[in-house]
């Protein structure tokens, strides 16, 4: 592992604040020792869900669009979007 890579997995490690990451299918990939403690499930028992284990029913839409409008324009993939005919 590279001297980079080392401490960013550190400072991963180490947050006071939860940090989940995703792949492009909206399935969570990792889960840090805060986000167990902040959001109340085990590593173990997060990664391989997606995010509606964490993001209650009715906020999903207003995250989705979230999603939507910052990853659109970047050219990236958003998980189940189907953009409008035209877009």
């Amino acid at each position: 592992m590279s001297l980079d890579l080392a401490l960013a997995a550190c400072a991963v490690a180490s947050a006071g604040d939860a940090i989940v990451t995703v792949d492009g299918t909206g399935t969570m990939t990792s889960w840090n020792h805060s986000a167990e403690r902040l959001l109340g499930y085990s590593c173990p028992d997060a990664v391989g869900q997606t995010l509606a284990l964490i993001i209650p029913a009715g906020y999903r839409a207003w995250h989705r669009a979230g999603a939507v409008a910052v990853l659109r324009p970047l050219g990236a993939a958003v998980p189940g979007f189907v953009p409008a005919r035209g877009a």
